[in-house]
């Protein structure tokens, strides 16, 4: 790989700013997080680039990507194909506003009314399908007006979160935000900016004020298994809460039929040094490696310039190199060049820094991995969470897990 250097450095981005939302429909402003200013993003381009791999955010940033990365999902995520794990999510909010509601309702003062409920932020948004069904659990409570924020890297996925919102519980608060999570951003001020927010020094929340109900669903998989959840922790105030999902494989998980469990042990079965089926590897492997699946990454290395006769996919499994002992695996999809390529990461004419692969160089395009259930709170813990309970399919694949801070 050889690199030419740009003659200048670019600007340094403002924290936040408004970003146009042409044809939204009434929607609000989405607001542009410093990690996705375009010196950022251009920035965090370039240093994946010359490390060979292809930025997360690249794969569903654009509005092409976000549709490819729908179609993809649709097809393919058990969530969306199994109406069993749909309904584990449903009871997973219920269950998560319930037990807020009544601990918001034990501290309130004699005599007081209830307070605004929980303000709901999605980290990952995606498409919205499972936020709108958290804020449908809200809206059955007691207190003040609805407020969500969808976060993710793709203006698509996140205007698409905000109108699911209001077609499911019309006159909702939206405070959009396209932020790179990758980049574990500042948000605290961003928190601060809401209209009726008050960010409390310690428990409890006062009655103008509002505890926060944050949803990383499908993110756990993709980010760095120890960084990101430390970053999770550290948004987390006295009284919120945190619901995770991540994707699971059972073949180490002695209790994988059960379908919750309240401050139980972590078993040593769950982390023991398991070696997973080849059958359960080739049933997951079917899930990242198909057509929808491959057209999504295909998309994201064409918009970067690559076309698709100068490559080929590697789609493995390969063991999580720091978790010996837990029961872990990733799923990696790679593009092995079958030709040199040039990557102008401005596009064509931009100018600036341009990079060129060998034949026979690999990019990282895309990585999955997988734990036992007994791995995922392990780690949570260890950031600094407090798994109160999970929520296991019977079929040990995926799993949801309700934190806070201790």
């Amino acid at each position: 790989m050889s690199v030419k250097k740009p003659a200048h450095r670019p600007p340094p981005a403002m924290e936040f700013e408004a970003m146009g939302a042409p044809g939204n429909g009434g929607l609000p402003t989405l607001t542009l997080h410093a990690s996705e200013t375009p010196a950022r993003r251009r920035a965090a381009l370039l240093k994946a680039l010359r490390a060979r791999r292809i930025p997360g955010r690249l794969l569903y940033r654009s509005a092409g990507q976000a549709r490819r990365w729908l179609d993809y999902h649709g097809a393919w995520s058990p969530s969306r194909t199994d109406p069993s794990l749909g309904a584990l999510y449903r009871r997973a909010a219920r269950e998560t506003v319930t037990e807020m509601a009544a601990e918001m309702a034990a501290e309130m003062t004699d005599g007081a009314e209830g307070g605004p409920l929980p303000l709901l932020i999605g980290l990952g948004c995606g498409g919205g399908v499972k936020d709108a069904e958290v804020l449908q659990a809200l809206a059955n409570g007691a207190g003040g007006g609805l407020a969500y924020a969808p976060v993710d890297a793709s203006p698509e996925l996140v205007l698409r979160a905000a109108a699911e919102a209001v077609r499911r519980v019309p006159g909702v608060a939206l405070h959009p935000l396209v932020a790179d999570l990758s980049a574990e951003p500042p948000l605290s001020r961003w928190f601060q900016s809401w209209p009726g927010f008050q960010q409390g020094a310690g428990p409890p929340p006062s009655a103008t004020g509002r505890r926060r109900l944050f949803t990383a669903y499908g993110l756990l998989p993709n980010m760095h298994h120890r960084a990101f959840p430390r970053w999770l922790a550290g948004l987390a105030g006295p009284g919120d809460r945190l619901l995770i999902s991540a994707n699971l494989f059972a073949g180490a998980a002695a209790d994988a039929s059960n379908t919750e469990f309240s401050n139980t042990e972590i078993s040593n079965t769950e982390i023991s040094n398991t070696d997973v089926p080849k059958n359960l590897v080739a049933g997951i492997l079917a899930q990242y490696d198909n057509p929808l699946a491959r057209r999504w990454y295909a998309g994201c290395l064409s918009e970067l310039g690559i076309p698709g006769k100068a490559y080929h996919f590697l789609i493995e499994s390969l063991p999580l190199a720091d978790l010996p002992l837990a029961g872990a695996f990733q799923i990696v999809v790679r593009a092995r060049l079958k030709a040199s390529v040039r990557i102008q990461p401005g596009g064509p004419g931009a100018g600036g820094e341009e990079i060129v692969y060998q034949a026979g160089e690999t990019l990282a395009v895309f990585h999955s991995n997988r734990f036992t259930a007994g791995t995922v709170r392990l780690l949570l813990e260890q950031a600094g969470l407090a798994v109160t309970r999970r929520w296991i399919h019977p079929s040990g694949e995926e799993g949801i897990f309700a934190c806070r801070n201790p």
